[in-house]
């Protein structure tokens, strides 16, 4: 069967980039607004000229943002029906596979940063957990060797496990 479809695949993936580029725009022409408000106000003296400025910078960007939330909710909803749709024909999803290759791609990078940074913490923690036991190891042969008492025994385990709960 002929991709009678594919003209639409190609217009939900330029839409996913029309809106990531309209919301840019719009959040700097509020912002420019904004900031032209202020500085109007600040020239003038007047403190509400400033505070709608404020409050003009932070509107914007709130309702640019809960827009293209959904909008990119509609996309991806558009998306998932033309994936269905396509395989229900038997029709080839080339577009469509491009977008979607793309956010795994973007999730696998940001999920694969999270796991080094993981690794990472672990690793420290391994090692100061191993010069803890070391220290404590150290300080259990003094007290078997009769150096230090049980109390500066108590004192000085108290002080490293302290420390080790502190970080």
């Amino acid at each position: 069967m002929k991709n009678k479809f594919g003209k639409n695949d190609k217009l939900i993936f330029h839409a996913t980039v029309s809106a990531d580029v309209i919301a840019c725009i719009y959040a700097v022409i509020g912002l420019l607004y904004g900031i032209v408000t202020i500085v109007n106000g600040a020239l003038i003296e007047s403190t509400e000229t400033v505070l709608i400025g404020i409050f003009v910078i932070l509107l914007v960007f709130i309702i640019v943002f809960v827009s293209w939330v959904f909008i990119k909710i509609f996309i991806n909803m558009c998306c998932d029906i033309k994936l269905i749709r396509n395989k229900l024909y038997s029709i080839d999803n080339y577009y469509l596979n491009k977008m979607v290759a793309e956010k795994q791609s973007n999730i696998e990078m940001q999920a694969n940063g999270i796991q080094d940074e993981l690794n990472a913490d672990l690793s420290q923690q391994n090692i100061q957990l191993a010069n803890k036991i070391q220290q404590l190891k150290a300080l259990k042969e003094l007290l078997d060797s009769d150096i230090i008492s049980d109390s500066e025994f108590e004192r000085e385990k108290q002080k490293i496990l302290s420390i080790e709960n502190e970080q």
